[in-house]
């Protein structure tokens, strides 16, 4: 936009030798270029409030100028002062004179408004695709808006109301010929900021965030080698604060979701998680089958039969010991792979006999692990033995939960108030179900400005001759009662003082 108006010439000799002045080059022109952005916006309002100023002088539509007042917004560019010229108008209904700016109705700023809606717009989308404050700021940079500015813009509103309306409003359901319905649950912690009224200050206390997500198996055509992508996935998450409040009956809430999502007759419902009691009584509700995730299974494998991996491409040799532990584990691990429980538990068994503790020494240290394993095993009987079912294509729930949930904390130690980290998944859900809540808002604020500007715009100013006001106006000391702030009281002694029998 401003290419043609930067003068190149003054940095062709000074800043072609060094490095560094090419650097001091760049920002320069990049100063340059901020500086131009902010005074075109400036122009722009003022030029736009003097085509208003001059519309709605002499009295029309009963404005009256009355004076300029200078105003600021927060834009991407930086800070923007322009001025505005005040209008004074008669308020019939509340039988007072009041000011607006025409310029701040017209172009969409609401009172003691700074930031720009362009600017606040661009900053949500930004923390709907996961983006973290401080890449936020660092690409906003000429704003100078703050992480507090950020954190405001996200508890400004509340996503979960728009995330009920989407879910309410869009009733298609996806129609899929596949048998089968993947459901992935499971649940993961994080800290809360809460409030203590007590004590009046902030606590940190852990929260449970219990998540499903939905789809009907890989996308064949955008599944790409190694990484598969999921057929029509779609994200339910809840953020507990208290267990009987939020928790209680999620069967009931899991299946409405589910409902008002898929197509679900004739089809069968896999429930995939870790085994714990609340996912079994899940499954058993829902009518469904339950599949372990391997994930689990494996890491307790790795624990009682640990070796060295070497990549493909680098050579490594394993001692005695070390391949003695991975002929147990591809052992065990065949019959993982096959469903074969009963001869899995036999063969953790005979890992615990005498026979084997002298055939190989290092089991007398691992007891206690073979036997958590063994424990995990029998537990979770039917979630190992599916895994020879037609419908298993493995589980994918601890990837859902990393890339869905803790990628919005970036791994970090932080911790969010519950409504800030409440938006947060909400945006995460809104993205990943093919909902747009920033587009309902954007709609709600054009609605809102709408509606002012028609009252501002159309409605005609002008007082008359049957005001009561108008009618009748005391003079200072005479009835102190008129100077009372109960405006029903003041208007009945108006009109009685204005009455001439």
């Amino acid at each position: 936009m401003y290419q043609n108006s930067i003068n190149f010439s003054l940095y062709q000799n000074d800043y072609t030798q060094n490095i560094f002045k090419q650097i001091k080059m760049f920002e320069d022109i990049e100063e340059e270029v901020k500086n131009k952005t902010r005074k075109a916006i400036q122009e722009h309002y003022e030029e736009l409030d003097l085509r208003l100023r001059q519309k709605y002088s002499n009295n029309n539509k009963g404005y009256i100028l009355y004076g300029k007042r200078p105003a600021t917004l927060i834009t991407e560019w930086g800070q923007v002062t322009y001025e505005r010229t005040r209008f004074r108008y008669y308020d019939r209904k509340l039988y007072k004179h009041k000011y607006v700016f025409l310029l701040d109705v017209e172009i969409g700023r609401k009172p003691y408004q700074r930031l720009h809606f362009d600017l606040y717009v661009k900053i949500l989308k930004e923390l709907d695709s996961g983006k973290r404050y401080r890449d936020i700021l660092d690409k906003y940079k000429y704003s100078e808006i703050s992480l507090m500015t950020i954190s405001n813009i996200n508890r400004s509103i509340n996503l979960q109301e728009y995330n009920n309306f989407c879910a309410n409003f869009d009733k298609k359901k996806i129609k899929f010929k596949g048998k089968y319905l993947y459901v992935g649950v499971d649940d993961t912690y994080t800290n809360i900021f809460n409030y203590n009224k007590k004590s009046r200050k902030k606590e940190i206390s852990k929260s449970t965030i219990r998540m499903a997500y939905a789809h009907t198996g890989f996308d064949k055509e955008k599944s790409i080698n190694n990484r598969r992508v999921l057929k029509n996935k779609k994200l339910f998450m809840i953020l507990k604060d208290n267990w009987e409040q939020n928790l209680n009956n999620y069967h009931q809430k899991l299946y409405k979701f589910l409902n008002e999502n898929y197509e679900l007759k004739d089809k069968k419902v896999v429930i995939l998680g870790d085994g714990a009691t609340w996912i079994k009584t899940t499954a058993s509700q829902l009518h469904g089958d339950i599949v372990l995730d391997e994930f689990h299974l494996k890491k307790y494998l790795h624990k009682c039969f640990n070796f060295r991996r070497f990549n493909r491409k680098k050579e490594g040799y394993l001692n005695s010991l070390e391949k003695q532990k991975k002929a147990i584990y591809y052992d065990l691990s065949a019959f993982i792979k096959n469903g074969d429980v009963q001869n899995l538990i036999k063969y953790i068994h005979d890992l615990l006999t005498p026979t084997y503790q002298k055939k190989f020494d290092f089991l007398n240290h691992k007891k206690p692990q073979i036997k958590e394993l063994l424990k995990y095993v029998k537990g979770n009987k039917e979630g190992i033995s599916n895994y020879s079912k037609e419908y298993y294509i493995g589980s994918q729930t601890e990837a859902q939960i990393s890339h869905n949930v803790k990628s919005l904390k970036s791994y970090g130690a932080k911790a969010y108030s519950k409504l800030t980290f409440s938006n947060m998944l909400s945006m995460r859900m809104a993205k990943v179900n093919g909902w747009d809540p920033i587009e309902i808002i954007t709609n709600d604020y054009n609605d809102e400005l709408k509606a002012r500007k028609n009252y501002f715009f159309q409605n005609i100013w002008v007082k008359n001759e049957y005001d009561v006001v108008q009618r009748y106006e005391p003079k200072q000391g005479t009835v102190p009662i008129l100077r009372s702030k109960t405006k029903g009281l003041v208007r009945a002694v108006r009109g009685i003082l204005s009455t001439k029998n």
